[in-house]
C-alpha cells in the first residue's frame, strides 16, 4: 500500500492532467445520457398499478400519443386573453385549445387554456411548447399542470441545488481551519459528479428522479472524505516538515478509515438494488458509483489540490469556531467540558494541537501537551493518572487519538 500511496503523490501532476481529460469527455458524455420522465417505468410488472396501465395501452393505444397541458393566467383582460388565444393556437404541435368565455375557463382573476398536443407529453415537440410559453409569458402570473408539464417540470429546481451548495460552503468555511479549504474540496467533489454523469452512459438512461439528486446526494455522502484526508494531512505536518512526505504519509494512513467509510456507505446505497419498485436499483447503482468515483477523486486529485495550494492554504489560515472534546466515549462542546471539570476540580483541559496552533489561540485554562509527545511526557504533565482529563483538537481526531493513547 506504501509505494501505491507513493506512486500517487510521485505522479500527482500527470495523474491530475490525466483526470481533466477524462472529466472533460465525461462532461461530454453526460449530455448524452438519456433521462427516463416516466416514474412509471420503473413499477415492478406484477403490480396492479403495471398490469392495469398495460391493460390500457393495449386496448387504447391511439390515446397514448396525446398529451395535454393546462395554463392559467392570472389578471388578464380581454385584449390579453384573445393575444395569448391566438398565440397558442399558433404554436407549432399543437392541435386545439379549448377556451370560451364561460366560467369552466374564467372565474374571478383566472383564465384557463387547455392545450391538446397529438403527441407524448416527453417528446420533443411537447418540450418545445412548454419552454415557448415559459419563454414568451415570464413576465406574467400563471400556473401550469397536465402531463406536459409534469415530464417537463425539474423534480429538483435549480435553485435546491444552488442554496444547497452555498450552505455546504458556508459550513465548511465555518468550520475549517482556512479559506480555501472548502473550495478545493468542492473542485474534488465535483470533478467526481461529473465523472459520474458522464459514466451514466453505461445504463443508457437513469431516471429523472435520479438525475435530478444524484450531484447533491454525492456530495452529500462522500464530502467527509476530503475533511479526514485535510485533517491528517496537517497532522503530519506537524512532526515532518518535507510537505510531500508528510501527503505521503497522509494518504498512508487515512486509506484504511476514508476506504472503510465509503465502503459502508457503497453497500449500503446498492442494498437498494432489491427494491422491487426498480427506481430503487437505479439509484442504488448511480449513488453507488458516484460514491466510489469521488473516493478515488479524493484519493488521486486532492492530494495534488493541497499540495499546490498549500502556501495560500497557510495564508488563510484562520481560528476554528468550535473546538470539541472528547471524555471516554462522548463527544462534548467546549461548555459541557467547563461544567464538567467546575465538578472536578482535579481535572484538566488538555489541547493536544501542535504548539503552533495552541499560540495561534486556544480554550481558557488548557494546557498544551502535542498529540505525538503524549506517550514522552504524559507521566510529566499528568501524575495523577485517576483525575478527570478532557482532550481537545480542532476537530475531534487528534483527541480521540489521544485518548486512547493515554487509556493506554
Amino acid at each position: 500500500m506504501k509505494k501505491i500511496t507513493d506512486f500517487i503523490i510521485n505522479k500527482r501532476y500527470f495523474i491530475l492532467v490525466t483526470f481533466i481529460i477524462v472529466t472533460i469527455i465525461c462532461g461530454f458524455l453526460a449530455t448524452k445520457v438519456k433521462i427516463n420522465d416516466d416514474i412509471t417505468a420503473y413499477l415492478p410488472s406484477d403490480s396492479e398499478t403495471r398490469i392495469g396501465m398495460d391493460i390500457m395501452e393495449r386496448e387504447f393505444s391511439s390515446q397514448n400519443n396525446s398529451s395535454s397541458l393546462n395554463i392559467m393566467f392570472k389578471n388578464l383582460d380581454g385584449d390579453e386573453i384573445d393575444s395569448i388565444l391566438n398565440y397558442l393556437k399558433g404554436l407549432e404541435g399543437v392541435a386545439s385549445v379549448n377556451y370560451d368565455n364561460s366560467d369552466s375557463y374564467n372565474k374571478r382573476e383566472y383564465t384557463l387554456f387547455v392545450l391538446n398536443v397529438n403527441e407524448p407529453s416527453d417528446s420533443k415537440i411537447a418540450k418545445d411548447i412548454f419552454d415557448n410559453i415559459a419563454d414568451n409569458y415570464q413576465d406574467y402570473e400563471f400556473f401550469t399542470s397536465g402531463s406536459i408539464a409534469t415530464s417537463n417540470t425539474p423534480i429538483l429546481p435549480s435553485w435546491i441545488l444552488i442554496v444547497s451548495v452555498s450552505c455546504a460552503v458556508i459550513i465548511l468555511i465555518i468550520m475549517c481551519e482556512s479559506y480555501l479549504e472548502p473550495f478545493l474540496f468542492l473542485v474534488s467533489i465535483l470533478i467526481a459528479v461529473i465523472l459520474n454523469s458522464g459514466t451514466n452512459i453505461i445504463f443508457g438512461e437513469v431516471s429523472a428522479i435520479t438525475s435530478s439528486i444524484a450531484a447533491i446526494l454525492q456530495m452529500a455522502l462522500s464530502m467527509d472524505y476530503s475533511i479526514m484526508l485535510m485533517n491528517r494531512f496537517r497532522e503530519e505536518c506537524e512532526h515532518e516538515n518535507d510537505k510531500i512526505k508528510a501527503m505521503k504519509n497522509a494518504l498512508y494512513h487515512s486509506f484504511g478509515a476514508i476506504s472503510s467509510s465509503s465502503l459502508t456507505t457503497i453497500v449500503g446505497l446498492l442494498t437498494l438494488i432489491f427494491m422491487s419498485f426498480t427506481i430503487g436499483k437505479d439509484l442504488g447503482l448511480v449513488l453507488a458509483k458516484g460514491v466510489l468515483l469521488s473516493l478515488v477523486s479524493i484519493f488521486l486529485c486532492l492530494p495534488t489540490l493541497i499540495l499546490v495550494f498549500d502556501k495560500l492554504i497557510n495564508k488563510t489560515r484562520k481560528k476554528a469556531l468550535n473546538i470539541k472534546a472528547f471524555r471516554n466515549d462522548s463527544l462534548v462542546t467546549y461548555i459541557e467540558a467547563k461544567d464538567m471539570l467546575r465538578k472536578n476540580y482535579t481535572g484538566i483541559l488538555l489541547d493536544v494541537r501542535s504548539k503552533q496552533e495552541y499560540e495561534e489561540g486556544h480554550l481558557s485554562g488548557s494546557i498544551p501537551l502535542c498529540l505525538y509527545d503524549i506517550c514522552k511526557q504524559a507521566d510529566q504533565i499528568l501524575p495523577n493518572k485517576a483525575q478527570t482529563i478532557i482532550t481537545c483538537c480542532s476537530s475531534g481526531n487528534r483527541s480521540k487519538e489521544a485518548q486512547e493513547m493515554l487509556e493506554k
